[in-house]
């Protein structure tokens, strides 16, 4: 167990997404503490620019290999690289069309649509890493460490501190998981305790000042959803509140998008439909009588 809590520390001391040597002049100096993540990048960061960070730590992963490969091994590694760029590239995806296929995943309540933003995902050190975009600008980054890199919250806490240089605090919950959170000048750290549901924990790292302030309003809206137009009209239908028939079949049309002419009583609602009721047949008198007849002029 204390090989894998250091071996974990490790990976979290290791979160900059590009080579962590010293620069040489004129190169950003990667950064440190809880803004380690961002390596040699800054928030506000473009796509293009996240993908020229991932192809740098392609190389500096891959550097010392380099050194003992023949030239076909050489351009198969070439390769990989090339490939792992365009999966890169290919996982990009706007919130603003449709669905993005993460909905119902450990960052699906990151997701908003309709407010001009998309995410880019990446793996390092297997970790799911996602990049998220606003208005085409970097503000918030997700990492997800799977259940196994702690034997619990508390470890995983303390884990983040060793990795971040200082003591997290308690913070408000995010979707029922308990979380603490860190922070330095540029970055806000929100550890996440959600093993119980996806047997993982997720980190947040946001932006400071308009990132932190956008997450802190979206948090509140999970917490005390505002009724949409059409679960109101839902519960107008349910409620029982004895509007009349005119008005329940505007609430109709307005649900269906056509016209329709209904007439419902509220009672009855959810009443199973009538059975048909099937009466044991009688017989006609005239039918019985032309039926004698008919007999004796056969006779």
């Amino acid at each position: 167990m204390g090989r894998t809590i250091v071996s974990s520390l490790l990976v979290l001391s290791l979160m900059a997404t590009a080579s962590a040597e010293t620069p040489a002049d004129g190169e950003v100096e990667p950064k440190s503490g809880v803004s380690t993540i961002l390596g040699e990048l800054d928030w506000g960061a473009t796509k293009s620019n996240v993908l020229t960070d991932a192809a740098k730590r392609l190389d500096a992963e891959w550097r010392a290999q380099i050194k003992s490969l023949d030239t076909f091994h050489l351009d198969k590694l070439r390769k990989n690289k090339r490939d792992e760029l365009k999966r890169i590239n290919d996982s990009f995806r706007s919130f603003s069309a449709g669905t993005t296929g993460l909905e119902s995943s450990i960052v699906g309540g990151e997701i908003v649509a309709g407010e001009n933003e998309a995410l880019l995902e990446q793996t390092v050190n297997n970790q799911s890493r996602y990049y998220f975009f606003r208005r085409g600008q970097l503000w918030k980054i997700a990492v997800v460490f799977d259940a196994s890199s702690a034997k619990n919250f508390g470890d995983f806490k303390n884990m983040l501190d060793g990795s971040f240089g200082r003591k997290g605090e308690p913070a408000k919950e995010i979707r029922g998981g308990q979380t603490h959170q860190w922070m330095d000048k540029m970055t806000l750290a929100k550890g996440v305790d959600l093993v119980e549901f996806y047997h993982a924990y997720l980190v947040l790292f946001i932006q400071r000042g308009e990132g932190e302030s956008l997450q802190a309003a979206r948090q509140s809206r999970q917490a005390n959803p505002t009724p949409t137009a059409e679960s109101s009209l839902v519960d107008d239908l349910l409620s029982g509140s004895g509007e009349s028939d005119e008005e329940d079949e505007n609430i109709v049309d307005s649900l269906t998008g056509s016209k329709h002419e209904v007439n419902l009583n509220r009672a009855r609602l959810f009443e199973q439909p009538a059975m048909p009721q099937f009466e044991s047949a009688k017989p006609d008198p005239k039918k019985r009588r032309k039926g004698k007849q008919k007999n004796k002029k056969k006779k």
